[in-house]
């Protein structure tokens, strides 16, 4: 369970503001502790920056592991759409 000074360390980390030290152990807390990392999650959500690895301009380790990047939901739906109106297009052709 997270405790009052892990989310205080969280939002630390999320602004980019923790010493190297302090960074190690919440990404460490992200990775190994589920209840942390919901904490984490939700906060991100609300922080501007997105998940605090952007302020260092370092990938984080406990978040590239099973997410893909953002966007890329967008652009696949967006060309099985685009897919998807040209096989009409074909077809309307072919029936006519």
């Amino acid at each position: 369970m997270a405790y009052e000074p892990d989310k205080e360390l969280v939002w630390k980390y999320l602004n980019g503001n923790c010493s190297e030290s302090e960074r190690s152990y919440v990404e460490s807390l992200i990775e190994h502790d589920p209840e942390v990392r919901k904490l984490w999650e939700r906060m991100r959500n609300y922080h501007p920056e997105g998940n605090g690895a952007s302020n260092r301009g370092e990938p984080d380790a406990a978040v590239e592991k099973d997410s893909q990047p953002r966007g890329t939901s967008y652009w696949l739906a967006a060309v099985l759409i685009l897919l998807a109106i040209l096989l009409l297009a074909l077809f309307r052709l072919l029936k006519s």
